[in-house]
């Protein structure tokens, strides 16, 4: 999965990507998508040494707050389309990034 993310994302502008596995080798491989991208080796079930990772990398991840939280929940395999996204919406403006909603008539549809 992470792979082909990595491949995926290597093809659009991010400034930045760190790539996590258990396999530091595996994580390296998929890093090599695009120059720039970081490899670590991360054991994803120890949450000390994921926090110590965001908290290293400055990140927000806003979706694994709202899982923990249990603002967002479910069984399966779910895809953010699945779930609610005012709780997302609100976090990001938590953040600093606020969000905004405007209803537009599609040019030559008047």
């Amino acid at each position: 999965m992470g792979a082909a993310f990595a491949r995926i994302a290597g093809r659009r502008p991010f400034a930045e990507l760190v790539i996590a596995d258990y396999d530091l080798g595996r994580a390296q491989r998929a890093a090599a998508a695009r120059d720039g991208y970081e490899a670590v080796q991360l054991d994803a079930s120890d949450l000390r040494a994921v926090a110590g990772l965001l908290t290293q990398c400055r990140c927000a991840v806003v979706a694994l707050e709202l899982i923990d939280s249990g603002a967002w929940s479910g069984a399966g395999v779910l895809g953010p389309e699945a779930l609610p996204p005012r709780p997302f919406l609100d976090l990001l403006t938590d953040y600093g990034s606020p969000w905004a909603c405007q209803e537009r008539t599609p040019a030559g549809k008047a």
